[in-house]
């Protein structure tokens, strides 16, 4: 492997593998609970037990935040992150998730007019409505490069958090503010 000057850049490894073998990074679908407080420490607020957890969770990867590469796009990844959050919670807020669901059932309903009907949770008629949405944000970015521009970085965006939003319903089992959802 080269860098982008094309010098031959160094794996990183930890003591228990060998240079050949880079480490594997843990994969988790589940939050990280951050540590509890002390009993005489001030109670955290949410920002900050948000926080404790993020800190939590990037240290699992300490070993490879050594490569300025690699800690280069953490912290691009961690600041993209924030941004999603920003642009995701009052969309999510205002929109709900009824809307996730009717298209989810919609579509169902056309696949199963020619196959073997079975039960279909709310949960996957939330994934199946995010993944049509997802799927108009990619249809406008093939539009956009069929005009020879590129797709816009709120398209981009919106992809990312479709991502993320089908990831929590299948965390979770659905997306929060429906009406079947805890209020």
């Amino acid at each position: 492997m080269t860098d982008s000057t094309n010098q031959p850049t160094k794996p990183v490894t930890t003591q228990s593998q060998p240079a050949a073998v880079p480490a594997k990074p843990v994969k988790s679908t589940k939050s990280a609970k951050p540590a509890k407080p002390a009993a005489d420490a001030k109670p955290l607020s949410q920002a900050e037990r948000i926080g404790a957890a993020v800190t939590q969770r990037l240290a699992v990867f300490e070993r490879y935040l050594e490569n300025p590469k690699v800690a280069d796009l953490c912290t691009w990844w961690a600041e993209q992150a924030v941004t999603e959050i920003g642009t995701m919670l009052p969309r999510a807020t205002e929109y709900g998730s009824e809307d996730l669901l009717l298209i989810g059932r919609g579509l169902l309903a056309v696949r199963n007019a020619t196959e073997k009907q079975r039960h279909v949770s709310d949960q996957e008629c939330a994934e199946m409505g995010t993944l049509f949405y997802a799927l108009g944000k990619i249809a406008r970015g093939f539009s956009a490069y069929g005009q020879g521009k590129r797709p816009s970085e709120d398209t981009l965006l919106d992809l990312a958090i479709y991502t993320h939003m089908i990831l929590r319903i299948r965390e979770s089992g659905g997306w929060p503010w429906g009406a079947s959802a805890a209020q």
